[in-house]
C-alpha cells in the first residue's frame, strides 16, 4: 500500500511570473509539529540561538534544503521541536527542481546517514529509501514540471 503526502499550510503555488496560482496543501489554524519546513517561510528567535550556540544554517548549502537541514539539526542535536504556523503566503516555485536540490539532497544523505525526514518536495537523509517504500509526494503540484 502506498499512501500519499500532503503539505502541511495551506498557500498559493504559482510561475515566478505568478501566472497559474493553484492552492496547495492543508489548512491549518493552529500550530502543528512537522518534521521539517520549506524555505519559503521560517521564523527562529534569536534566544534559541543564543542558548543553542551550534545550532545555524550550514554553510554548504544556498537557498535549496537549507531550512529542512536546520530543521533536521535542530530536532536530531538540541530535541527542539519545529512547528508550521498558519501564515498566508506565495510560493512563486512551480516549475523544475533544479540539479542543486538534488546535489543538496545527496550532501543530506551523508550528513545525516541515519535520518529519514519528510522534506517538502522529498525526503530527505541518508534513510529516505525507506519512506519511498511507503508513501509518495504526489500532492505537492507546484514541484512537478509542466
Amino acid at each position: 500500500m502506498i499512501l500519499f503526502l500532503l503539505a502541511i499550510g495551506k498557500h498559493i503555488c504559482s510561475n515566478k511570473d505568478g501566472s497559474k496560482p493553484i492552492e496547495v496543501g492543508l489548512e491549518i489554524d493552529t500550530p502543528v509539529k512537522v518534521q521539517s519546513l520549506d524555505c519559503q517561510s521560517v521564523a527562529v528567535h534569536t534566544s534559541l540561538l543564543r542558548s543553542n550556540c551550534n545550532l545555524r544554517f550550514d554553510e554548504n548549502l544556498n537557498f535549496d534544503l537549507y531550512v529542512e537541514d536546520f530543521c533536521i539539526n535542530a530536532k536530531e542535536n538540541f530535541n527542539i521541536e519545529i512547528n508550521a504556523f498558519p501564515l498566508k503566503f506565495h510560493h512563486f516555485s512551480y516549475g523544475n527542481i533544479t540539479e542543486r536540490y538534488f546535489k543538496g539532497l545527496n550532501y543530506l544523505a551523508s550528513k545525516y546517514p541515519e535520518t529519514a525526514v519528510a522534506g517538502s518536495c522529498s525526503f530527505i537523509g541518508g534513510k529516505a529509501h525507506t519512506l519511498e517504500k511507503y508513501f509518495k509526494y504526489e500532492t505537492l503540484p507546484c514541484y512537478n514540471k509542466e
